[in-house]
C-alpha cells in the first residue's frame, strides 16, 4: 500500500514539476526577440494610419507571442491605445509620409 501511495506522490510531483516548468519557461525573456520599434517612433500601421509610439518600453503578449507599443494619435495626440507589433509596417518616413496626419 505504501508503494503506491509513493507512485502517486511521484506522478503529482511529475507534473508539478513539468508545470512550473513551463511556466517559467514561458516568462523567460531571453527567448523574446529584441522590440522592432522605440518609444519616440512615428510608425504606419495597416490602414496607412501614422501613429506616434509613447511610454518606455514594449510590453511582452503572451497570448499574442510579440510586443505591443502605447500609442497616441489623432489632434494634439489626445487619443491612445496599443497596437500588436505584427500590424505596423515600417517607420514612418520624413519625406513620402508627411501627408498622412497623425
Amino acid at each position: 500500500m505504501s508503494n503506491n501511495n509513493n507512485t502517486n506522490n511521484n506522478t503529482n510531483n511529475n507534473t508539478n514539476n513539468n508545470t512550473n516548468n513551463n511556466t517559467i519557461k514561458d516568462k523567460n525573456s531571453d527567448n523574446r526577440p529584441e522590440p522592432k520599434y522605440n518609444p519616440g517612433d512615428i510608425i504606419i500601421i495597416r490602414g496607412n494610419k501614422k501613429r506616434h509610439i509613447y511610454g518606455t518600453e514594449p510590453s511582452w503578449s503572451t497570448e499574442h507571442k510579440e510586443y505591443q507599443y502605447q500609442i497616441d494619435y489623432g489632434l494634439c495626440c489626445a487619443s491612445e491605445g496599443v497596437i500588436n507589433e505584427a500590424n505596423i509596417l515600417r517607420i514612418a518616413d520624413e519625406e513620402g509620409d508627411k501627408l498622412i496626419p497623425l
